[in-house]
């Protein structure tokens, strides 16, 4: 099937799918799953490709636009989510940084004395 066959049905059912995705996206990071996301978001961006890159007619735009509005409310919900994940990370990294540090400098200390 070619971008141009794609029909308002498969076009809203693909829509559909990535609004599926994404939310099981969430409920991976809610688990803090990042890889099985990472594939979970190719399979979404297929959907999205294939829903999108044909023309449109005027009766479908509205549909479309509450869908990739939708989309968009999920994906920063994500975004949240995956900013919150990253800087607990950064915070963790720091704590560990820091403790290397303060044993180190105590090692090295007991080498001096």
């Amino acid at each position: 099937m070619s971008a141009a066959d794609i029909t308002s049905i498969d076009r809203q059912a693909r829509l559909e799918q990535a609004i599926k995705l994404s939310r099981d996206m969430i409920d991976q990071a809610g688990r803090g799953e990042w890889q099985q996301i990472a594939e979970l978001e190719r399979q979404r961006r297929g959907d999205m490709v294939s829903a999108l890159q044909a023309p449109m007619s005027e009766s479908e735009t509205r549909q479309v636009h509450d869908s990739l509005q939708q989309l968009m409310q999920l994906n920063s919900e994500l975004a949240a989510m995956v900013k919150q994940a990253r800087d607990e990370s950064f915070k963790q990294f720091n704590e560990l940084r820091q403790g290397r540090e303060a044993a180190k400098a105590y090692q090295d200390v007991g080498k001096t004395s």
